[in-house]
């Protein structure tokens, strides 16, 4: 899991999240605990910032596209299960969609 650049008590990583008919990759914030607790609204893209100097310094758009799916990769392989939303998700509003990141 990776640590969240605002919160570093918050970790996260990508995992098959199952919402109302659709099964797909988001980004999963954990707590300190391990606890599944949100998700970005919208499934996660394939998609690279050449021109941020924060991001992937020195690689090619391709470079970076191959590192992203081996990590979506390595995170599925260690987590396989299908989240539900929201029933996997620890202390969720009776409204889930408060508890749905922005992405």
């Amino acid at each position: 899991m990776r640590q969240t650049p605002n919160d570093p008590s918050m970790f996260w990583n990508y995992r098959l999240v199952k919402v109302e008919d659709r099964v797909a990759l988001h980004e999963v914030y954990y707590n300190v605990h391990g606890d599944a607790e949100s998700c970005t609204e919208n499934p996660s893209i394939l998609d690279t910032f050449p021109d941020d100097p924060h991001w992937d310094k020195g690689k090619s758009a391709l470079e970076s596209i191959e590192g992203l799916i081996n990590r979506i990769q390595m995170d599925l392989l260690k987590n396989p299960n299908v989240l539900e939303w929201p029933k996997d998700f620890k202390e969720c509003d009776p409204e889930p969609e408060s508890r749905i990141l922005m992405s």
